[in-house]
């Protein structure tokens, strides 16, 4: 079997994130099949060496800009697919070719494109041309999904916001959960960073928050910011670390949180300490005596399965993904309600209900598995082969 993979995309976050567990165990999964996988070619050098049967290439036409990747994605690849005698081609992110040729799994993983709040948030900050820009990409993606054999969602949410509009065929769509390999994240150990732990520490009976998550439209930092205010004027002794900027200049979202950063005396009770590499995460997590998770719009959430692992109650959005995430192990707030946000970080500050939480996170936890996430896909991409070839 020669399967094709499309991750040129994975540049950063998430999907990068994703390639770096999914590839290596793909590796020792299924060493009798061939695979071929574009990256991006800043990190194809991190890939190269993963096994005999896993041919990285990259492709400097994808990476030039939206109207060359659309070139690559529908005409370029779709020649390779023919060269290299694919059976099946994968696509890991959203978009893949429309009408392939050959049997085509996708992995729909970019919530924006069907969250209904996400549309009313950009048309309210820019307009209705804003909303116009996502429904065409939420129809590409829809357009991709009925040219593939199978469309893969990390979560039964992601899944049900796809039948909500319409964009897939409930018999072709399949639930694969992430993995989460938490010895691994726990191993990790950062270069000594002075800045960051002169940021971790605590004043007096200082509480810290923590929002491990770059800056998103839909990661819901207006909320989070008033929220914040709720609890400092009800008298917390709190702190938020972010590992993010937030730049006014730099777009109208940016420049909206940063308002509600100004009111009061919030802005001297965040920390902004930008992108930070992987390996600081657990540190930053020991640190933080709770992990927040405001965002409204999600497919998976890998941030709660961190904080799980680094032994940290969550307080997070009540989205249903995040619930079928979690679970017990986080308290839920309205998801734009900054008075319930402060109420459940207070909850969660209890000594009692920080060890429950913490407890059944343990439980939770433990039910990922970046291996059988694998073995599932390959099994997926037999089916299809021994299909098209039978």
């Amino acid at each position: 079997m020669k399967v094709l993979i499309n991750a040129v995309s994975a540049k950063m976050g998430g999907a990068l994130a994703y390639l770096r567990n999914f590839l290596p165990m793909l590796a020792s999964v299924d060493a009798g099949n061939e695979y071929s996988v574009f990256v991006h070619s800043s990190f194809a050098d991190e890939f190269e060496a993963l096994g005999p049967n896993v041919f990285i290439r990259t492709s400097s036409a994808a990476e030039r800009g939206t109207g060359s990747r659309t070139v690559f994605d529908q005409w370029t690849l779709r020649r390779i697919a023919r060269e290299v005698g694919a059976d099946v081609i994968f696509s890991t992110a959203n978009f893949g070719i429309l009408r392939p040729g050959v049997p085509q799994v996708t992995s729909v993983r970019n919530p924006v494109y069907f969250c209904r709040d996400y549309y009313a948030h950009v048309r309210a900050v820019e307009g209705r041309a804003a909303t116009w820009r996502v429904a065409a990409r939420r129809r590409l993606v829809a357009l991709t999904c009925k040219s593939s054999s199978v469309v893969v969602t990390p979560t039964t949410a992601m899944r049900d916001m796809l039948l909500d509009w319409k964009a897939v065929n409930e018999a072709r769509c399949v639930v694969i959960n992430h993995g989460f390999d938490a010895e691994r994240f726990l191993a990790m150990r950062p270069d000594v960073d002075a800045r960051i732990e002169a940021a971790l520490e605590k004043k007096g009976n200082e509480k810290l928050l923590f929002y491990p998550s770059l800056y998103g439209k839909h990661k819901n930092f207006d909320t989070l910011m008033q929220g914040l205010a709720r609890v400092l004027d009800r008298g917390g002794n709190v702190r938020l670390i972010l590992t993010c900027n937030i730049d006014p200049a730099a777009d109208p979202y940016q420049r909206r949180t940063r308002a509600f950063m100004s009111r009061g005396a919030v802005e001297k009770h965040v920390t902004l300490l930008g992108p930070v590499p992987y390996s600081c995460m657990p540190r930053i997590y020991k640190a933080a005596d709770v992990v927040v998770w405001p965002t409204f719009a999600e497919s998976f959430g890998h941030p709660l399965l961190e904080a799980m692992a680094s032994m940290r109650p969550i307080v997070s959005s009540s989205l249903a993904v995040n619930r079928e995430m979690a679970r017990s192990a986080a308290l839920y707030f309205e998801t734009f309600s900054p008075e319930s946000f402060a109420d459940k970080v207070e909850e969660a500050l209890r000594p009692g209900v920080a060890a429950w939480l913490v407890e059944e996170g343990q439980r939770r936890m433990a039910e990922f598995s970046w291996r059988r996430h694998v073995e599932q896909f390959v099994g997926l991409f037999k089916t299809l082969a021994e299909g098209r070839n039978g």
